[in-house]
């Protein structure tokens, strides 16, 4: 990993990499996309954020920008997931993977 350090006016602040993943986070996200949703069907990351908050009881509460990079990770793995707004982030499954 590198490292970088970057001083501000009166403080020093490290980056160490890109931002780890949650594999529980993650696998909820990978398996809302795979057993919930249905083909056609279009969705903010929002609506994921809010399955993961329920299901884990409120311990992990993603914020849609953390599910929209799990959802980039899904494509990348062979998902079917399109971007149908930018503008409003909204996404639609195209088909099963």
């Amino acid at each position: 990993m590198m490292q970088q350090q970057v001083s501000g006016d009166n403080h020093t602040e490290e980056f160490v990499g890109p931002l780890p993943v949650k594999y529980d986070v993650k696998k909820l996200a990978f398996a809302w996309f795979d057993n919930i949703l249905s083909v056609g069907r279009e969705f903010d990351p929002e609506e994921v954020a809010v399955y993961i908050r329920i299901f884990t009881a409120g311990v992990r509460k993603p914020r849609s920008a953390t599910i929209t990079r799990y959802i980039r990770m899904y494509r990348e793995e062979g998902g079917y997931i399109r971007n149908t707004s930018r503008s409003k982030g909204l996404y639609i499954k195209d088909k099963d993977r």
